[in-house]
């Protein structure tokens, strides 16, 4: 899933990338406005060339941000339905049994062990905590170097365990 998104980014920024340049060459073109030369055929001194090119690159300048708003739609729905299906994940996992002793950091490091990889902004929500105090934990099982926080370009912090570290701690037990 992380590969997917990042495909997605990529691909998103190249067309955004394309329907610059795109927009940039066609309004130097034809002017500032989506009338162009079509208003007055003076310009053109009755030939009508000019009046197909500006056709045929406005329906392709628009085909591209519909594309684009589709894509940005699409990535948008995607992200936030998987959100949604992690905070699910994690609720159902929450009403385990723990003991009397367990601390939100230890349920969290649970949760961890089980999915690998989690969003700062789920945790805080199924434990109904600031995100702050979420990033905290995680900055503490990454001093234990029990896991590490990620920034990534898009979307929020993540922590992610550490393989490594969980073998050997459960190997001791």
């Amino acid at each position: 899933m992380e590969k997917e998104g990042r495909f997605l980014t990529m691909v998103l920024a190249l067309l955004v990338l394309i329907i610059a340049v795109h927009s940039t060459v066609h309004f130097s073109k034809f002017g500032a406005g989506f009338s162009g030369l079509a208003v007055d055929n003076s310009a053109t001194n009755g030939q009508n060339s000019n009046i197909l090119q500006f056709s045929g690159s406005l329906i392709f300048l628009i085909l591209e941000w519909a594309i684009l708003i589709g894509g940005l739609i699409y990535s948008y729905t995607k992200f936030k339905f998987a959100l949604n299906k992690e905070y699910e994940e994690l609720n159902s996992i929450k009403d385990r049994q723990f003991s009397a002793n367990t601390t939100d950091i230890d349920k969290m490091f649970e949760f961890l062990k089980e999915k690998k990889s989690l969003r700062v902004s789920t945790i805080a929500k199924v434990f109904e905590v600031d995100k702050s105090l979420v990033e905290s934990w995680g900055k503490t099982l990454e001093s234990a170097k029990f896991a590490t926080i990620s920034y990534p370009r898009i979307g929020g912090p993540k922590i992610t365990i550490k393989e490594k570290e969980v073998k050997h701690d459960q190997e001791e037990n």
